[in-house]
């Protein structure tokens, strides 16, 4: 007996800090400490999501990485860095996190990706609106300016039939539209309404579907996986806490003018005239305003057979479609009573396959209009949000951003 504890006491003293783990029921060893601190490596040229200003790191991923590490024990270093840098140092080790990537298949035996996308980028046309067509392939022929060198210029040119003009940054792409030397613009999304926004620019809009949709991660060096795990859990708490609704609205969702908040109200008011509604002889009106500033109404139409009636909100948003306005900057609906609804989860649903952008106006009190972003209305709780798929691009593979 006394030699089976002695055994026994011998087997005990030699169990590792990692095996101890394993019999304590975590499933694997301990990942190594984190260094100090964490460098994280943004491209200091693509604003809104990460730039400086006035020497000081900004931007919507960067605001989200410090948001999703809140509360750790982590020293944090933002580093300025052009792209193709940032990936060459992120596989070297010698910084540990960007964001902003597509995930591909060869770029995951490089780095590791958070499990869910923190945006996505839609790679989009856009015309002046004294020039918009209905759709991207209308383009063919014409003159179409692009930044060089960028994954927009590659898409352009899949796209074919285009004659290209490249410049040497998307806001002189931009301009270029602008002063009417060529007929489109070719570019990110969101980088492009920041711009516009900024310089300013107006009457430029998107037209179309997107030539691409990329959702975009944060990419963490393979030598600090607890680094992705603790990102993984951040990201979760950010997006249950309202503070990713938070921190997108900011850098991606301006707000709703006044003016446009009183012209979708009256157009809705207005549109109730043209419903169909011999049943509930409640008529609905709404009205969806597009990027380019044109408003679409209807009124809503019901039918014998409930599910084949269809409500005022959707009638506008697929009026506004079927013309080649796939970029809904906001709906408003009014019920008979004079008083706007709150668009309906079908409604909001559908809203988001063009984007999460769109606003709807509501009126928690009689005359106050307050105008709430989708992902306010319906939050993140999708495994498909808040990217989206799309066909694969096999050239991403070699390294083009984003």
């Amino acid at each position: 007996m006394l030699q089976l504890i002695l055994a026994l006491a011998m087997v005990a003293t030699s169990i590792t800090p990692a095996r101890a783990q394993l019999a304590a029921g975590e499933g694997r060893p301990a990942l190594p400490p984190l260094p100090s601190p964490v460098i994280f490596g943004f491209d200091q040229d693509f604003p809104p999501f990460s730039f400086e200003r006035d020497g000081t790191p900004v931007g919507f991923d960067i605001e989200l990485f410090q948001a999703c590490l809140e509360g750790r024990d982590i020293r944090l270093s933002l580093k300025p860095m052009r792209w193709e840098q940032i990936q060459l140092e992120l596989s070297a080790g010698t910084i540990h996190a960007t964001a902003g990537m597509a995930k591909t298949p060869k770029r995951e035996l490089l780095y590791d990706f958070s499990d869910q996308p923190t945006a996505r980028l839609e790679v989009r046309l856009y015309t002046r609106n004294a020039n918009r067509v209905a759709a991207v392939e209308q383009l063919r022929g014409k003159a179409v300016s692009v930044e060089r060198g960028t994954i927009y210029l590659r898409l352009l040119e899949d796209f074919g039939g285009v004659i290209v003009r490249s410049y040497a940054s998307q806001r002189e792409a931009l301009q270029a539209l602008a002063g009417n030397q060529v007929d489109a613009f070719a570019g990110a999304d969101k980088t492009a309404s920041y711009i516009m926004r900024r310089l300013p620019l107006e009457g430029i809009s998107p037209v179309g579907a997107p030539l691409a949709v990329m959702p975009m991660h944060f990419a963490v060096s393979k030598e600090t996986r607890a680094l992705k795990e603790m990102l993984d859990q951040g990201f979760r708490r950010v997006l249950e806490s309202g503070k990713y609704a938070e921190l997108y609205r900011k850098w991606f969702i301006p707000d709703l003018a006044p003016g446009e908040v009183s012209r979708l109200v009256e157009a809705a008011t207005a549109a109730r005239v043209y419903a169909y509604a011999p049943y509930s002889r409640q008529p609905r009106g709404a009205a969806a305003l597009g990027q380019s500033g044109t408003v679409y109404t209807a009124g809503s139409v019901e039918h014998a057979e409930p599910s084949l009636g269809a409500g005022a909100t959707r009638v506008a948003v697929l009026k506004a479609i079927s013309n080649g306005e796939t970029d809904i900057k906001a709906v408003a609906e009014v019920d008979h009573t004079g008083r706007v609804v709150t668009p309906a989860g079908e409604v909001v649903d559908l809203l988001m396959e063009f984007g999460v952008e769109t606003q709807a106006v509501t009126e928690p009190e009689r005359g106050r209009y307050v105008s709430r972003a989708l992902m306010e209305l319906m939050p993140y709780t999708r495994p498909r949000t808040p990217g989206r798929e799309m066909p694969d691009i096999p050239w991403l593979e070699r390294g083009e951003q984003p």
